[in-house]
């Protein structure tokens, strides 16, 4: 999936600036490994892209390094930009730390005209000397080419002569905090992060201890910006104790499938509760509704109707029995330029089902897939058993289709219950082209969840890379 070209609208950005060597890179990564921020330094974006081949900047910002000279706000502004949205693909992160930027007015202007204004900025105070002498060190530990004595020299005269007009600007609009950068480095982190409590408040507390989302083992999910790729797998868990299951769970998975009309204390507390620990876990929300009636009444019932689907519900599926009307109407809802979370919702096709007997097979499921493509601006994959990406259809399907497959009746214990469910390990769900594998009393239903959970996880990510090597095979075991 390539960068998109949107910028998110709940994007938060956090100018950290300080001149050369005021230790801006080493507080970011720590925020960023403690609170599980985004952080993106402009000297780390220029040297990544002198150092690609090919690049056609490579040359000039080679040669304004070693002048210690800003580049043209142009190139910076743009490179900076592509690599924000590049981070919103592989993270649901929208909270970022840009260090080392901006260094002059213009940039400044450019950067908020073309991405977003900065909620604030933190400047670290240090005098040159500190600063030098930090410098000095970091060559000699570092090996880092532009931390010559000459250039260190070019860097501070810029700094002075540019980047402090940018931080008396936003000094004047009441937008930045200044921390006392020089001592004990364990002492400044602590400043900056009251610094940073009182201008974000519970946008920073709340993501204390929040797992980080990643493609390893450890994390093996997707989130929102993923939907539509095969890159990632996700363990999904439902049930009645949906709230108190998410607290627990949510470090571990990706989405959290829920039936809220049978949680019987259902309010709007459950819908805040889902909605806050889902922004927590960084995790989304499929509601299992299996919609199926008349568009305007699926219209309805999703967006304004007493549960409360649309808000809290990234993922919604919609049964074909009804035609394609109702998919156009949940089409029309979620796409509409007056629709609150327009771009950050998106539906799933019931194409298949995994109860015994079930009707949702042969040319119904064709229909799933004929929807699918004709909505596909909605419509982002399918509940099946399989990959059906080879189902030919009226609607032929584009060069890069890709829809996601969720698996449901994952279990690893049994094969099934007296009611007519039909289980599959994960090994086996993956192995036939599932992206999601879902598994509900397989892991809430165990003595442990947690450690069942990872298991699943576990299982699944090596299924997946299987897959994708070539040797995977069919198998329950």
């Amino acid at each position: 999936m390539g960068v998109p070209d949107v910028v998110p609208v709940n994007l938060q950005i956090v100018f950290v600036l300080g001149g050369p060597g005021a230790g801006k890179g080493t507080q970011c990564t720590r925020l960023a490994q403690d609170y599980y921020l985004q952080h993106l330094s402009l000297g780390d974006v220029l040297r990544k892209e002198r150092d690609t081949p090919g690049s056609e900047y490579g040359e000039l910002i080679a040669r304004n390094m070693e002048q210690g000279r800003i580049g043209p706000m142009e190139v910076t502004v743009s490179l900076l930009r592509k690599a924000i949205l590049a981070s919103t693909v592989q993270t649901d992160s929208r909270l970022f730390l840009i260090d080392g930027f901006h260094r002059k007015m213009d940039q400044l202007l450019l950067f908020e005209d073309t991405v977003c204004a900065a909620t604030c900025a933190v400047y670290l105070d240090t005098s040159s000397g500190d600063r030098r002498r930090r410098l000095i060190n970091r060559a000699v530990t570092d090996g880092r080419q532009d931390d010559t004595d000459e250039i260190i020299q070019k860097r501070f005269v810029t700094f002075e002569e540019t980047c402090m007009k940018i931080i008396k600007h936003l000094e004047c609009e009441g937008r930045i905090e200044k921390v006392q950068g020089e001592g004990n480095i364990d002492e400044v982190y602590v400043a900056i992060q009251q610094a940073l409590k009182t201008r974000l408040g519970d946008a920073l507390a709340s993501r204390k201890a929040v797992p980080p989302r990643s493609t390893t083992p450890e994390t093996s999910s997707t989130t929102m910006m993923r939907v539509g790729s095969r890159n990632d797998l996700s363990t999904l868990a439902s049930g009645t104790r949906s709230v108190y299951a998410l607290w627990f769970l949510g470090p571990y998975i990706a989405l959290f499938k829920t039936h809220i009309d049978i949680v019987a204390d259902f309010s709007s507390e459950t819908v805040d509760g889902l909605r806050s620990l889902a922004a927590r876990h960084n995790c989304m929300i499929f509601e299992d509704r299996k919609f199926v009636d008349i568009g305007n009444t699926v219209q309805m019932q999703y967006h304004g109707g007493a549960l409360r689907i649309s808000e809290r519900a990234h993922i919604v599926n919609a049964s074909g029995l009804a035609g394609d009307g109702i998919v156009e109407a949940l089409a029309k809802t979620g796409t509409s330029e007056t629709f609150a979370y327009k771009g950050e919702r998106g539906l799933l096709m019931l194409a298949e089902m995994t109860t015994k007997g079930s009707l949702a097979t042969g040319s119904y499921t064709l229909t799933c897939v004929e929807s699918a493509r004709k909505h596909r601006n909605f419509v982002v994959g399918f509940v099946a058993n399989q990959a059906l990406t080879g189902f030919e259809t009226v609607s032929s399907p584009t060069e890069d289709e890709d829809f996601v497959v969720f698996t449901t009746g994952v279990n690893r214990a049994t094969k099934g219950d007296p009611l007519g469910q039909q289980y599959q390990t994960p090994k086996k769900a993956i192995a036939g082209g599932s992206d999601f594998i879902i598994s509900g009393r397989g892991i809430y239903a165990t003595d442990d969840p947690v450690a069942t959970v990872k298991l699943y996880r576990e299982e699944g990510w090596e299924a997946y890379l299987s897959r994708v090597s070539g040797s995977g095979e069919m198998s329950d075991k």
